[in-house]
C-alpha cells in the first residue's frame, strides 16, 4: 500500500471529524453514566469504490463528560487517527500518526459552527424506532436542499448521558447520541453502526494531544495531503 493511498484514506477520515456524532440496555429505565465507550462497525457504503479496501472496518468511540474520542487505524495499522472533541473548550482535534509522522490540527468553534452553517443537510425526525446494540434508539431522515447526495436513515437514542454529543457535527439539531448514521467526504463514504456499548473507566489522556505530536493549522494538513498523493 503507498503512501498516497494511505493519506487520501487519512484525509477521508479526519474531514469526517468535525462532522462526527452511539446507543443502552433497552430493557431498564435507568441512564448509562456519561463514560464509556462504544464500538462501531464501519463499511464503504459502495463496495465497489476504489478506496473502500482501504477503510477501516471498525471505529472506537470513547466519551466522558462533555469529551468524545473517535479512534480508527487503517493500512494493517500503518496509520491510525484520533480525533478529539471537547465541548468545554469547543475545539475539535485531529491526530493522525503515519509510520514515524505526528500531526496535529486543532478546529475552533469559530471554523466548526462556520462549516455547520454552509451544510445543505435536511433532518426529519419521526417517531419510529428500533434497538441497536440493546439500545432503543429514534429514526430521523436526512435529505439534501439541493438533492446533490441521496438520503438516508440515521439513529440515535436518549439513554446515554452525554451532554450535547452532535455539538460539532452537521446532526447538531438530534438531541441525542448517534448510533448509526453515514458521511461522505473525498469520494468515500462510510457507514457507522454500533455494535458494543461498554461501561468503563476512560483516562484524561485519552483526549489529550501527546507532546510529540507537531502542531500544524488545518490548511497546512490538507496541503500536506495534497503535496504527498
Amino acid at each position: 500500500m503507498t503512501i498516497s493511498k494511505l493519506l487520501k484514506i487519512s484525509a477521508v477520515f479526519l474531514t469526517i471529524g468535525p462532522f462526527l456524532g452511539a446507543c443502552k440496555d433497552g430493557s431498564s429505565s435507568a441512564k448509562v453514566h456519561s463514560e464509556g465507550s462504544i464500538e462501531f462497525e464501519a463499511s464503504a457504503v459502495d463496495p465497489n469504490n476504489p478506496m473502500a479496501d482501504l477503510a477501516p472496518n471498525k471505529m472506537i468511540e470513547k466519551f466522558k463528560d462533555h469529551k468524545i474520542v473517535y479512534e480508527m487505524s487503517a493500512g494493517m495499522g500503518l496509520m491510525n487517527m484520533s480525533i478529539v472533541s471537547d465541548y468545554s473548550n469547543k475545539t475539535v482535534t485531529q491526530l493522525i500518526k503515519l509510520l514515524n509522522k505526528k500531526y496535529a490540527a486543532i478546529t475552533n468553534s469559530d471554523e466548526i459552527q462556520k462549516e455547520r452553517t454552509s451544510s445543505k443537510m435536511k433532518i426529519q425526525k419521526t417517531n419510529e424506532t428500533k434497538v441497536i446494540a440493546g439500545y432503543k434508539c429514534k429514526k430521523a431522515m436526512v435529505s439534501f436542499e439541493d438533492n446533490s447526495h441521496p438520503g438516508f436513515d440515521i439513529f440515535y437514542t436518549d439513554e446515554i448521558e452525554l451532554d450535547k454529543p452532535n455539538w460539532s457535527n452537521g446532526f447538531g439539531d438530534i438531541d441525542g447520541v448517534l448510533l448509526e448514521y453515514q458521511l461522505k467526504r473525498y469520494g468515500l463514504e462510510l457507514r457507522f453502526t454500533a455494535r458494543k456499548v461498554a461501561k468503563s473507566k476512560v483516562e484524561e489522556s485519552d483526549f489529550e494531544t501527546p507532546g510529540d505530536y507537531k502542531i500544524i493549522s488545518q490548511k497546512e494538513l490538507e496541503e500536506l495531503f495534497a503535496g504527498m498523493q
